[in-house]
């Protein structure tokens, strides 16, 4: 599990969650609700770069973020990201 080696090596506490759909459906497939859920519980601050994520309907994806992830996740758009590494 990533989350293991990843607090073996000391350095992770921040967990992105990018490339995912707003929530799960019948295919399976991650979604950011499922996977921001977890890795709140095993203690990491959870990132959402919400022009990394997809809906379908895409519609849904705006009130998704607004009301039910911000209640778990910091919100935020890549290049707000990106910048913030550079600078580091």
């Amino acid at each position: 599990c990533l989350s293991i080696v990843a607090r073996a090596e000391g350095s992770a506490s921040t967990s992105f969650a990018t490339r995912i759909s707003t929530w799960s459906n019948s295919t399976g497939r991650p979604s950011i609700v499922g996977t921001a859920i977890e890795a709140v519980n095993r203690g990491y601050r959870v990132i959402v770069p919400t022009d990394c994520v997809a809906a379908d309907p895409p519609e849904y994806a705006e009130p998704f973020l607004r009301y039910t992830i911000r209640n778990l996740a910091y919100i935020t758009q890549s290049d707000t990201i990106c910048r913030i590494w550079r600078s580091a």
